[in-house]
């Protein structure tokens, strides 16, 4: 599918001069990683598909340490009008990122893994380094369109790291763009606090 490739996401945010959320409101998702972070001193956070959103400018003005990435260059080239770090990075090709007490994607999964002939290769990439950059006891909030069976979300997400458990809840609902869907959903992964 189109929105699992780098081009499109080129395409789309050359073609838009401005911040966008594609998929939930910055401030909800902002609320609910602080909720993640409560008992962390250092909450450094590695927000990836950081887009056009602003989640990562909200986190940062309370009081995170964020890393900002996308794979997009005019994506991440307008953001950096914005205070804060924000580089160009594929997370499936991420290595040596963190630690991080939070990891935090806003529909960047979905569409990673939006082919069929590529998603599980493209799934098990994105959780490995995810898992991989996460402090002891880190979390990884994966907010989605899909519940746990849609698209082997949930399988997907715990078959390629050993996670300490994997939950998922409901999380209000979905987003405009997707007006055939009545939730959103989140995904938290948390890694073991012993390394």
């Amino acid at each position: 599918m189109a929105v699992s490739r780098i081009e499109v996401w080129d395409s789309i945010h050359a073609q838009h001069d401005d911040e966008r959320e594609w998929y939930l409101d910055a401030t909800a998702c902002a609320d609910f990683c602080m909720e993640l972070l409560a008992a962390t001193a250092t909450k450094r956070v590695w927000h990836f598909g950081c887009g056009t959103s602003i989640l990562g400018v909200l986190l940062a003005e309370r009081g995170c340490d964020v890393a900002n990435t996308d794979a997009s260059t005019p994506a991440v080239e307008r953001m950096r009008r914005r205070p804060g770090t924000w580089l160009v990075d594929d997370a499936r090709e991420a290595a040596d990122r963190g630690p991080f007490d939070l990891v935090v994607d806003k529909g960047t999964f979905d569409s990673i893994t939006a082919d069929s002939a590529t998603r599980a290769d493209a799934a098990r990439r994105v959780v490995e380094a995810v898992h991989a950059a996460l402090a002891p006891g880190g979390a990884w909030a994966c907010f989605s369109t899909f519940a746990p069976e849609e698209k082997g979300t949930r399988r997907l997400l715990e078959q390629s790291a050993p996670w300490a458990r994997v939950d998922c809840e409901p999380f209000g609902p979905a987003p405009f763009e997707l007006p055939d869907q009545a939730s959103s959903f989140v995904y938290v992964c948390r890694r073991h606090s012993a390394t």
